[in-house]
């Protein structure tokens, strides 16, 4: 795979003999691991790869968003280590926030996540001046 194989070209013949024996004590029906709970290291996520010959992609959502918003991609090395891009329907930029000396045009960005879509959540329940402070058009 670090050739730039994808999975399922990368090693078919240890697929077939020695990690089939794993995939097998998984039920031999696995083809997707879904992490969004937190970030997998990249070891991690490659190993779960390897050992169980199924795609392992990573996700990322906020409560406000409603479900996912950000999912890598099945098969593309590059995203190994990731949340992958932003699903469609979904814009994101990150905003600069000085008081705490954050500059979204440095060379290395830091800043606040911003997330516009229709995946968004309405508002905070019975909360309105809240929802008023979060929400930006």
């Amino acid at each position: 795979m670090n050739k730039g194989y994808k999975q399922v070209e990368a090693a078919p013949i240890l697929d077939r003999i020695v990690f089939s024996k794993v995939k097998e004590s998984l039920g031999g029906k696995v083809r997707l691991i879904l992490s969004g709970a937190a970030p997998l290291a990249t070891y991690v996520e490659t190993f779960l790869r390897v050992m169980s010959c199924a795609h392992v992609l990573q996700g990322s959502g906020f409560t406000e968003t409603c479900a996912g918003s950000f999912v890598a991609r099945p098969d593309e090395l590059g995203m190994i280590g990731t949340v992958g891009p932003p699903l469609p329907n979904v814009e994101v930029f990150l905003e600069s926030v000085p008081e705490i000396g954050y500059d979204a045009l440095l060379s290395t960005p830091r800043g606040e996540l911003c997330i516009r879509g229709q995946v968004l959540f309405s508002g905070y329940y019975k909360s309105e001046d809240l929802t008023k402070e979060v929400m930006i058009d």
